[in-house]
C-alpha cells in the first residue's frame, strides 16, 4: 500500500499532513546549482526546518541503533531530505518516493508517494535554493535485528539508499 501527500507550493514553508511526510521549505542558498539534486539526506531521532531555513536536529547521522530487545519500536525517527533547485527547476512536477525495506526484503512500512508541484515564484530569482523536506516516523517497529534501507527516489531515479543497522544490545557488545 501506497501513502500519498500532495505537495504544491510558492516558494514558502507549508506542512502537508501525511503518513510521515510533514514539512517542506525552500531556501535561498549560496554557490552554483545546474538542476535539482540531492543536497544531503540523512536519519536522525528529531528535526525540523524552521521558517528561516535553518535546521535543526537531535541525534543527526544514525547509522546504527542498539536496542534492548525485539521486537523493537522507536517512539520517533525522522529521514531528513535536501534538495538543491535553480531557476529551471521552477514551474515543474516531480513525485519523492521513500521505501524502507527490513532485512528480510519486505517493506517496513508503506511507501510515501509525495508528488510535489514547484511554481515559479522565487524569493530571489537567478539564486539557487533548497527544498527540504523531514519525514517523520512514528512508532515505527523494528522486528528483528539487521539492516533496514530507506529507499529514496525522485520520479523513476534511485537518489540514495541509507543503511540503518538495529542491533540487539548483547549483539553489539560481543560483535
Amino acid at each position: 500500500m501506497d501513502v500519498e501527500a500532495t505537495i504544491s507550493t510558492d516558494l514558502g514553508r507549508c506542512l502537508v499532513d501525511a503518513w510521515s511526510l510533514v514539512g517542506i521549505h525552500y531556501l535561498t542558498q549560496g554557490g552554483a546549482s545546474n538542476t535539482m539534486r540531492l543536497g544531503f539526506t540523512f536519519l536522525a531521532n528529531a528535526g525540523e526546518f524552521a521558517p528561516d531555513g535553518r535546521l535543526y536536529v537531535l541525534g543527526g547521522d544514525l547509522d546504527i541503533l542498539i536496542v534492548p530487545n525485539f521486537p523493537n519500536t522507536q517512539p520517533s525517527m525522522v529521514l531528513v531530505i535536501k534538495f538543491r533547485l535553480d531557476d529551471a527547476d521552477l514551474s515543474t512536477d516531480h513525485e519523492i518516493r521513500v521505501l524502507i525495506v527490513g532485512p528480510t526484503g519486505e517493506p517496513l512500512a508503506p511507501q510515501v508517494r509525495a508528488p510535489v508541484q514547484i511554481l515559479a515564484n522565487p524569493p530571489r530569482p537567478g539564486r539557487p535554493m533548497g527544498l527540504g523536506f523531514v519525514m517523520n516516523m512514528g512508532n515505527l517497529n523494528f522486528p528483528v535485528s539487521g539492516d533496514y534501507v530507506w529507499h529514496v527516489d525522485l520520479d523513476e531515479d534511485e537518489l540514495t539508499t541509507l543503511t540503518l543497522r538495529v542491533e540487539q544490545q548483547d549483539q553489539a557488545v560481543e560483535g
